[in-house]
Order: C-alpha cells, then sequence, then structure tokens
C-alpha cells in the first residue's frame, strides 16, 4: 500500500500509529495539485469542474494535476499527502455578487470556515484538512479559489458564473506558476510525530 492509501486509511480508521510524518523522503516534494469540489447537476455550484478543466489545459506551463472530486472532501487526501502546493476550488455563499471570486490563504480560509454553518461546505473542507494536517502535515503551499454561485439549479451555469470560471483559472494558474521556484527547493521541515489520531470519524 503507497504512503497516500495509508493514510487516508488511517485516518478512515482513527489510528495514525505507525505513520511517520518526521520521513521528509517523498515521492515528489515538488508535485503540485488542483482540487475541484461542487455539483455539477446542481447550476453553479459545478463551476469548479469547469474551472479545472481550464487549468487542465494550461498544464504545461504550470505543470499541475487538476482533478474535479465532486462534493467529497474526504477524497482529497490521498491528492495532497506528498503535494509541494496544492489549490482548492469551489464554490461558497459569502455575500458578495454573483460570479466574485475569492482567494483565500489557509488563514483567512479557516477563518471564514469557522463563522460559517456546522453544514456549510467550509467547514467541512477544513475539518478534513485538520485531519491531515495532524496527520502529517498540509503542503507548504495552498490556496482556496471560491466562486460566490447566483444559481443552483439544472446543469446550466449562470453568465455570472461562467465569467468567474476565468477569473478562477487565472488566479490559480498566476499561484502555480508564482510557485515554481519554490517548488524546486525540497521541504525539509521536520514535523512531530504523531502516535495516536482521536477523533478521526468521517
Amino acid at each position: 500500500m503507497d504512503n497516500a492509501k495509508k493514510l487516508q486509511s488511517m485516518l478512515d480508521d482513527g489510528d495514525a500509529d505507525g505513520l511517520n510524518p518526521m520521513n521528509t523522503d517523498r515521492p515528489d516534494c515538488r508535485k503540485k495539485i488542483v482540487l475541484g469540489f461542487g455539483d455539477v447537476f446542481r447550476g453553479d455550484y459545478g463551476a469548479a469542474c469547469y474551472a479545472v478543466e481550464a487549468v487542465n489545459a494550461e498544464h504545461a506551463e504550470h505543470g499541475a494535476e487538476a482533478y474535479y472530486l465532486s462534493g467529497e472532501y474526504r477524497g482529497a487526501t490521498p491528492y495532497i499527502v506528498d503535494a509541494q502546493t496544492a489549490a482548492f476550488v469551489g464554490t461558497a455563499r459569502i455575500g458578495a455578487a454573483p460570479g466574485a471570486v475569492y482567494s483565500w490563504d489557509l488563514n483567512a480560509f479557516r477563518m471564514l470556515a469557522a463563522a460559517s454553518s456546522p453544514c456549510s461546505r467550509l467547514r467541512a473542507l477544513s475539518e478534513e484538512l485538520a485531519k491531515i494536517e495532524f496527520c502529517c502535515g498540509l503542503p507548504p503551499r495552498l490556496r482556496f479559489i471560491f466562486i460566490e454561485p447566483a444559481q443552483d439549479k439544472g446543469v446550466h451555469l449562470s453568465l455570472a458564473a461562467r465569467s468567474a470560471i476565468r477569473k478562477a483559472s487565472c488566479l490559480i494558474n498566476t499561484f502555480l506558476q508564482e510557485g515554481q521556484e519554490d517548488a524546486a527547493t525540497p521541504n525539509n521541515v521536520l514535523r512531530l510525530r504523531k502516535l495516536t489520531l482521536c477523533g478521526a470519524s468521517a
């Protein structure tokens, strides 16, 4: 079982015994990942899917792997455990005009997630990232790109969402390219070994 699958298994079982986050010999410490979350059958809530497709079209420029994981946040673990850079794309009702595009670092994202409702997408993703961080740490470079939706019906996107997708993909590409130089240097920061992971139920 590879490292990513082993970590996911430990998170699911609530047991991190035997996991050694202090091992910095990672498969590819320059790995860059873009993950999109949403629902293509709920109108603008599927915008992240199209943003991921746009990012994939620019793969030659930034070398990142981009995936759309629907609304399953637990599925993020195998993708980001060995990454140096990760960008998350989704939709969230924050209160700005439809089509607004938000760009947050980890601290800003966590503050917004903590202030959101217990059932919100932001809270669910934040809690999943906390589990991963507890086990073995998060990628050194993180960015959260979210789109303010206009409607949540059917499979069609609003004009505001279509415009936002272009803005979001540009922000992601810029973030990935900014990390080219940093990503050339391995991440050798040692992390405290966690012997037991408590409260890691899905």
